[in-house]
């Protein structure tokens, strides 16, 4: 399948301005996407990859989703937000996931990731996988391809017990961006892990 669509970098404050004052809302809601969908239809394109700084797609409004999904638009998240979730949906519960720190929290990210799979089971989205630091830092000082390698892993095999098919029947994306870069440069690719 050929992906063609846009990226929304950083919505605020012109986006946000005008969906506040277009439609009401302190995020963008099913409405609001309508709208950029039928853009990307008319443009010929099948994808949306939408903000990441205060909004979360998924999140924010239920109805985002679902009008995606019958518009036939396949939604993904950028480079810093896995697995179908959007960075704000953790970041306004810090408290009850915990620090974003896989080798200290493994067990409550595993399941924030469980949960954006699941939400988004049934549809053509694409999973962005691999981790980053929180709120689009690096993780840490030096590339750890283990660390990265293992969470990748554990991503994939979320996704198969999830859709109950191979995990790369499901369309994944890892974004090589900034740091994540060293990771690549230092041996580890797509290749490397199969399921």
């Amino acid at each position: 399948m050929e992906f063609r669509g846009l990226f929304l970098n950083d919505e605020a404050p012109c986006l946000t301005s005008w969906v506040k004052n277009t439609f009401g809302t302190v995020y963008g809601d099913h409405r609001f996407y309508a709208k950029v969908f039928e853009l990307i239809l008319r443009l010929r394109g099948n994808m949306l990859w939408p903000a990441m700084w205060g909004w979360a797609f998924y999140a924010d409004d239920p109805e985002n989703s679902k009008t995606a999904d019958e518009m036939g638009i396949i939604m993904g998240t950028s480079h810093h937000e896995p697995m179908a979730r959007n960075h704000q949906e953790y970041a306004r519960h810090r408290k009850e996931w915990g620090p974003w720190n896989y080798q200290k929290n493994q067990t409550k990210l595993d399941q924030f990731f469980r949960e954006g799979i699941e939400r988004m089971k049934g549809t053509e989205d694409m999973v962005t996988i691999g981790m980053r630091g929180d709120g689009d830092e690096a993780m840490s000082e030096d590339a750890d391809t283990k660390l990265l390698q293992r969470i990748v892993e554990n991503q994939r095999k979320i996704i198969k017990q999830v859709t109950k098919k191979p995990a790369n029947k499901t369309t994944q994306v890892w974004a090589l961006y900034k740091e994540v870069l060293d990771y690549y440069d230092k041996g580890m690719d797509g290749a490397c892990i199969t399921m």
